[in-house]
């Protein structure tokens, strides 16, 4: 059995929690983001979201955290626009030489184009920029995650670690991810190093949103519950209402409204109840990480 997760332990649970926090990501995509993660944070199931900065949808984002500061909101940090006729771009720039632009005048459409193309000063600028909008706008963040993992790569994660490190907060990492044994060994070995830094690491990660057939998705969901081991955990979902709107933006929109519906049904509730699970979200992770001398804030 791998040793308790450091921030589990100073925050006086044991080896054999269950610990989760349930986030929900790419809030102020769209407006039907927005009454969902009012309700959905209001049941109390999801203990944690970010919001996407560049997004056409993110300043009604601000001005329902700036009414709700009670709830956790990290800024999503954002260097995609992956839709084809619902799209966004950078905030800090619109050079062509910064590589962060496609050729519509968007970000690029793909991970793997701006791995590729954007210039690694001009990421890190964007970075701030978001959080620093994010902020400014009455964003009071409890964190940094990022939008389908983009600077999850060696390329951009020092940037990335860096962005959360300046404001004091967690920039999302976790040890268990990735499809082959190259990347799961990548992970797990970042990871390491970056809980040897001083900062917070999940022990896993689970994505619940699906596409296609979501007919039994509270059945699939509670089963993702049952099965997570030991540890710290990170249930994501992306939650939005059935709305014309999200419909046109998606052709995932089946799996978005399906993780609204699930996420407030009571028997979930009583399930992960049940289970034991105790739901967290990042505030405690947050004011642990500050305590912590080796955490390097600069």
């Amino acid at each position: 059995m791998r040793p308790i997760n450091p921030y589990l332990q100073q925050l006086g649970f044991q080896a054999d929690d269950r610990v989760v926090v349930v986030h929900a990501d790419d809030i102020g995509m769209c407006h039907a983001t927005l009454p969902a993660i009012d309700e959905l944070m209001a049941f109390g199931l999801v203990t944690s979201a970010s919001a996407m900065v560049p997004c056409p949808w993110f300043l009604e984002a601000a001005s329902w955290h700036r009414r709700n500061p009670q709830f956790d909101l990290g800024i999503h940090l954002t260097l995609t626009s992956e839709w084809r006729r619902y799209r966004w771009g950078p905030l800090s720039c619109r050079d062509e030489g910064s590589g962060l632009l496609d050729d519509q005048g968007y970000f690029h459409g793909t991970t793997a184009d701006v791995r590729r193309q954007a210039k690694r000063e001009d990421v890190r600028i964007q970075m701030r920029r978001q959080i620093d909008l994010g902020v400014r706008s009455g964003i009071n963040p409890s964190h940094v995650d990022n939008h389908i993992m983009i600077a999850i790569c060696d390329e951009f994660l020092e940037i990335y670690l860096q962005a959360g490190r300046e404001r004091g907060i967690p920039s999302f990492m976790t040890r268990d991810h990735g499809n082959s044994s190259e990347a799961r060994e990548w992970f797990r070995r970042r990871g390491a190093e970056w809980e040897n830094r001083g900062q917070p690491v999940f022990d896993h990660c689970r994505v619940v949103t699906r596409r296609g057939d979501v007919e039994d998705h509270l059945d699939f969901v509670a089963d993702v519950f049952d099965r997570l081991p030991a540890g710290l955990s990170c249930v994501l979902l992306h939650p939005a209402i059935d709305t014309l709107e999200i419909r046109s933006v998606t052709s995932d929109w089946r799996g978005r409204v399906a993780d609204f519906e699930v996420f407030r049904q009571p028997s979930l509730r009583d399930h992960i109840r049940d289970l034991g699970i105790d739901l967290i979200s990042y505030r405690p992770i947050c004011d642990a990480m500050r305590r912590r001398p080796q955490a390097g804030f600069t």
